[in-house]
């Protein structure tokens, strides 16, 4: 960002379309990323639990898990989910990686989905805990399950630091919140978040931390392959 462009968002108040031209420009160079995960995943049916091992993304629609308890494979069109423990496999086609890799890894896609899908305007800006953000207000451009979503975009580091899915009540069906922030390289990125969906069997809780960020180091596609007779050596 030159000179001009930094006296302007620090002087004024930025329209919509600046702030989310900056977020996408600073989420767009964001190529490859690996490192250590864990996840606490809590569900009415299921009870509590947690995962552990190692993540590799390559933008835009490539992404590998390595947990403890399971292996996933997101590869453009399709999806391998392979259970270690249960000795068994679900390998499926998908027709929106995007959508697919917000279920595994929500920290760059979910903000492209929406922003293709909604259209926003700033309706508040101020300070939220210790961080200062816009507010947005989505609408729908077509036809979706959603009637609004509310995002909220920290003013110091345009990125994305929570958002609201609304269907047609008061209460959100969904909420994405970042709980802390490291600077990779240049770069920002949430170290830990939480996911929280309501769903038809109650409520489902996703927290992740992301430990040792290895930013835009090559990646092969061969870490993305889908192999079903024999395991990857990694």
């Amino acid at each position: 960002m030159n000179f001009l462009i930094s006296l302007f968002f620090l002087f004024q108040s930025p329209p919509t379309e600046s702030i989310l031209a900056a977020v996408n420009k600073n989420l767009s160079t964001i190529n490859t990323l690996s490192g250590e995960i864990e996840r606490n995943i809590k569900s009415t049916r299921r009870g509590e639990i947690k995962l552990k091992g190692f993540f590799y993304y390559k933008s835009p629609d490539k992404l590998r898990l390595n947990l403890s308890e399971e292996e996933i494979i997101l590869n453009s069109e399709t999806l391998l989910i392979r259970e270690e423990k249960a000795k068994k496999y679900t390998l499926r086609i998908i027709d929106n990686p995007s959508k697919e890799m917000n279920e595994y890894l929500d920290f760059r896609n979910s903000f492209f989905y929406l922003t293709e899908r909604f259209q926003f305007k700033k309706i508040w800006e101020g300070e939220v805990k210790r961080y200062k953000v816009f507010l947005f207000e989505g609408r729908p451009k077509t036809d979706t399950l959603f009637s609004k979503i509310l995002l909220w975009i920290d003013k110091e580091r345009f990125i994305p630091l929570r958002y609201e899915t609304y269907t047609k009540g008061k209460n959100p069906t969904t909420i994405y919140v970042v709980d802390s922030l490291a600077k990779i390289d240049s770069i920002w990125l949430p170290l830990s978040y939480e996911i929280r969906k309501g769903t038809e069997e109650g409520v489902l809780v996703i927290k992740t931390l992301l430990q040792r960020l290895r930013l835009n180091i090559p990646l092969p596609n061969e870490i993305f392959e889908i192999r079903l007779m024999k395991k990857f050596d990694y």
